[in-house]
C-alpha cells in the first residue's frame, strides 16, 4: 500500500485532493486477495519514483476514514482482530464499494 498523492489521483481520474491507501500489489492467498481487493496495473513515474496505480483505493476501514497508508496500518494494528470480518470502503474505477475483509496474521517478511 502507498498513500495516494495528487499525481497518482490524476492518473486515476480522481480529484487531486483524494485521500486513501492505494493498493499497489496483492499477495496471493492474503486476506486482501480473498476479499477480492484489486491491485494496480499501471506503472507511473511519480516525481522520479516508479509506482503502480489503478488498483483499489481504501478510503475507510471499519467506519474510520483512511487518509494514508500509515492510517490503514495503524487501524489494522489497533482495531484489526484476526479472523473477525470488517467492512472496508474502497474506490474502484471511481465507484465506491463496500468489501468485507477478514484480517489474518501478517507474514514476518
Amino acid at each position: 500500500m502507498i498513500t495516494i498523492d495528487p499525481t497518482m489521483a490524476g492518473a486515476m481520474n480522481l480529484p487531486s485532493n483524494q485521500h486513501g491507501a492505494l493498493v499497489a500489489s496483492i499477495t496471493s492467498g492474503s486476506p486482501a486477495a480473498t476479499a477480492g481487493i484489486e491491485a494496480g496495473t499501471t506503472n507511473l513515474n511519480d516525481n522520479g519514483e516508479e509506482v503502480t496505480v489503478g488498483g483499489d483505493l481504501i478510503i475507510a476501514y471499519n467506519g474510520q476514514t483512511v487518509s494514508s497508508a500509515d492510517d490503514l496500518i495503524a487501524d489494522l494494528a489497533n482495531e484489526g482482530v484476526v479472523g473477525q470480518s470488517v467492512t472496508s470502503t474502497i474506490l474502484r474505477s471511481g465507484k465506491q464499494l463496500q468489501v468485507q475483509v477478514t484480517p489474518g496474521i501478517r507474514p514476518s517478511s
